[in-house]
């Protein structure tokens, strides 16, 4: 019910802006602050999932479910958008993908491994929510959208955009690898990195990462990585808006733009803000149509 409210109270406050996404996190660290293990979520999610919105449709609400027990309970606020925000699931691998689908609600997916791997998530999710049973929507209304993350660090100075971005993407993965793997993997420790030219990276070094279900593989040593950035939204506005077209190339409706990993500069991170916003998205409402951009 909490969710419920907070989440009408910022549909309101925002002015009918709202997307909400479900999802049981990355790693276990997130899911044993809440004393579940991330192996027991799915179900749990379902259940709730599917409560939420009634929640913002319905005058009086009673549940008796596997996991939730609500008495006859009357909910306000109500949302500003009608009958609700869309919905969304974060999917991070295959089986999740079609979930989405099936539930005819969006997809969130990560994007670290380039405009192939999205295109393989887009028509996994496509073709679940082509063949969806009505039966099983999610709220009250289909929402079909899949929303690709971006990292991106874009400022006039290339060469200093892409070594900023590698290394602040160098040390999430890192982090992620410590926290999905329960503390076993140390955590990042920058000082200890060698940069050489443009690159952060040993000569050597592989970095490997699961989040959620979804392995990242990172080559540092890569001379690409610091050239071309063939995966990543890093350099000049140019740069960037060049890559993004080839995520909406990869079925992609929507790009989620990340900034602030770990080491990147906060300068870094508002000038990265302010050229997406004045030269990043007006080319894109520009060049191609119909695709939100945020």
């Amino acid at each position: 019910m909490k969710v419920a409210e907070r989440c009408a109270t910022l549909d309101i406050l925002s002015g009918g802006r709202l997307h909400v996404g479900f999802g049981k996190g990355g790693t276990e660290q997130e899911a044993g602050t809440f004393g579940y293990r991330k192996a027991d979520l799915g179900p749990m999610i379902d259940e709730a999932m599917r409560l939420v919105p009634r929640f913002w449709t319905e005058d009086i609400v009673e549940h008796r479910g596997e996991f939730i027990d609500v008495p006859p309970r009357e909910i306000h606020p109500k949302p500003l958008q009608v009958p609700h925000p869309p919905l969304y699931q974060a999917c991070t691998h295959t089986d999740t993908l079609n979930d989405a689908g099936r539930r005819g609600i969006g997809a969130l997916v990560l994007g670290f491994g380039g405009p192939d791997q999205v295109a393989e998530k887009n028509r996994v999710y496509r073709r679940a929510f082509a063949g969806r049973d009505p039966a099983e929507q999610v709220g009250s209304r289909p929402t079909e959208h899949l929303a690709a993350l971006c990292p991106a660090i874009v400022l006039e100075d290339g060469p200093e955009a892409r070594r900023l971005g590698i290394r602040g993407q160098r040390f999430f993965m890192e982090s992620i690898g410590h926290w999905g793997s329960n503390g076993a993997t140390p955590l990042p420790d920058p000082a200890s990195w060698v940069e050489a030219g443009d690159t952060v990276t040993d000569g050597s070094s592989v970095v490997e990462a699961s989040i959620g279900s979804e392995a990242v593989r990172v080559d540092l040593s890569d001379p690409a990585m610091a050239l071309r950035n063939p995966n990543h939204g890093y350099g000049t506005p140019e740069d960037c808006l060049s890559y993004v077209k080839r995520l909406i190339e990869a079925g992609a409706d929507e790009i989620m733009f990340l900034c602030q990993m770990g080491t990147v500069p906060q300068q870094a991170q508002l000038e990265t803000i302010r050229n997406i916003a004045d030269h990043v998205i007006p080319r894109l409402r520009t060049e191609t149509a119909h695709h939100p951009i945020e």
